[in-house]
């Protein structure tokens, strides 16, 4: 507990003292606190300027949401079709007035989708499986099938 206290103390030392009308404020941009009260940023030495990181919204156009008839067109072509060529998606998208880099995500996550249902039918049979064949096949076996008594 000591050496919290005296690390606590050191650092507490070691900003610098602000009127007590300006409050240091926690910028949401960056991991330290705000020091723009006591220097401008061009005032400030490099390694004290603030650091401006690039939040995920700058970087990722909003999300888009397909129309029910476009999920529904997209919906039938991938019963027919589960994978469509460069050319193929892109009359797609111009016919359901999308790009062709959607229309391609869009068949990749129908796939993974296609996947994952599979994978979870396949847990749960096993699952079924090894819960009732046990009871179910015993009495089979032994009872003048292949192990007769």
């Amino acid at each position: 507990m000591y050496h919290f206290q005296f690390f606590l103390e050191a650092y507490r030392m070691s900003i610098p003292e602000i009127p007590a009308h300006q409050n240091m404020s926690f910028d949401s941009h960056m991991y330290q606190p705000s020091i723009n009260h006591l220097y401008s940023e061009k005032q400030m030495p490099d390694n004290d300027r603030p650091i401006h990181l690039r939040t995920q919204q700058n970087r990722r156009k909003p999300r888009v949401l397909f129309t029910s008839e476009q999920v529904n067109e997209l919906e039938e072509r991938f019963k027919r079709q589960r994978y469509v060529s460069a050319g193929e998606r892109e009359e797609l998208a111009n016919t359901l007035g999308l790009t062709p880099t959607q229309v391609k995500i869009w068949f990749q996550n129908r796939r993974y989708k296609c996947k994952r249902i599979d994978q979870d039918r396949t847990l749960q049979l096993t699952q079924q499986l090894s819960t009732f064949a046990p009871q179910m096949l015993t009495p089979a076996l032994f009872n003048g099938g292949l192990f007769p008594q």
